[in-house]
């Protein structure tokens, strides 16, 4: 079964703010790229693996947050 994720605007913010960092401030952009296509297919496994990361415990406004 397929699940639907969503992903909150401010972890989008956090995501974008940290390769961005990780590319400019860190001068290195092969780690930045690496880590934006691993958390991007790890969020589009999530659908069909929903417990996949569970084990954080911490919920916010009701959401598991992983």
């Amino acid at each position: 079964m397929n699940y639907r994720v969503l992903i909150a605007d401010e972890a989008l913010a956090d995501i974008f703010g940290l390769v961005q960092y990780i590319h400019t401030e860190l001068c290195n952009p092969d780690a930045a790229e690496k880590l934006y296509e691993s958390l991007n297919r790890e969020t589009k496994n999530m659908g069909d693996f929903p417990l996949k990361f569970s084990d954080s415990g911490i919920k916010y406004r009701g959401y598991i947050i992983l």
